[in-house]
């Protein structure tokens, strides 16, 4: 899987991605997912925007959550399901954050642009 989103500092729009949604591997009988992932240090209240070609789940996690999202566990997030874009996320502490974009067991090619804008 090749897949990048850019980085935009001073609010304008990042490049646009076009990826094939990843599989994790069925290791240890744990079902397929299927998802995209960046792990990026956020500061407090910048806001995480996407904009994409369809529906997903769209969920910035903590390292740990995000551990426990892969081994489908109960895991906290910031965001959710979104069917109109731009959804815009804000970071709520500064640190190291897990973006992901989830698209709920759908298979295909989507079109993403995640942007990160300073607040």
């Amino acid at each position: 899987m090749s897949h990048s989103a850019g980085y935009s500092g001073d609010g304008d729009a990042a490049e646009i991605a076009t990826a094939r949604c990843a599989e994790t591997p069925p290791g240890d009988g744990a079902p397929k997912m299927r998802f995209l992932h960046q792990r990026r240090y956020l500061n407090k209240h910048e806001i995480v925007q996407l904009d994409c070609d369809t529906q997903c789940n769209f969920m910035l996690l903590s390292d740990g959550d995000y551990k426990a999202y892969q081994q489908v566990r109960r895991f906290a997030y910031c965001g959710g399901t979104f069917k109109h874009f731009p959804a815009r996320i804000s970071v709520p502490e500064s640190g190291y954050w897990n973006i992901v974009i989830d698209l709920a067991g759908a298979k295909g090619e989507i079109q993403y642009n995640i942007t990160v804008v300073i607040a």
